[in-house]
């Protein structure tokens, strides 16, 4: 959280409390290039289909996303990072109890 916030230890920083609006979209994409090791058109519809899961798993332990932040998420022993291009209403919104609307990229990778 601290190199989030760019602070070193010691540093004072001031907290406040603000209300964010809910999300109504986010757009992510996978930064990692392993998609485009599968031939098989159903092997890879079903590992994205556990992906996904995986990364709505993940994503029960945010309360707030905001674009250019990144999520790394383990599935089957392999780690992959995810960047958030975009959120909408705001640049961070809020993802508690909200029904998301939501666009998925897998990279340049993806065949």
């Amino acid at each position: 959280m601290m190199r989030k916030l760019n602070v070193l230890p010691g540093e004072i920083i001031r907290v406040c409390n603000i209300n964010l609006n809910k999300a109504t979209f986010v757009k992510f994409r996978f930064r990692d290039g392993s998609f485009g090791s599968f031939t098989n058109p159903r092997a890879m519809w079903c590992f994205k289909a556990r992906l996904i899961r995986s990364l709505e798993n993940k994503l029960k332990a945010f309360s707030v996303v905001a674009k250019k932040d990144r999520i790394v998420i383990e599935h089957l022993g392999t780690e992959y990072t995810i960047d958030i291009l975009d959120c909408k209403p705001n640049n961070v919104v809020d993802i508690v109890e909200t029904d998301v609307e939501v666009d998925i990229d897998y990279g340049d990778t993806y065949v």
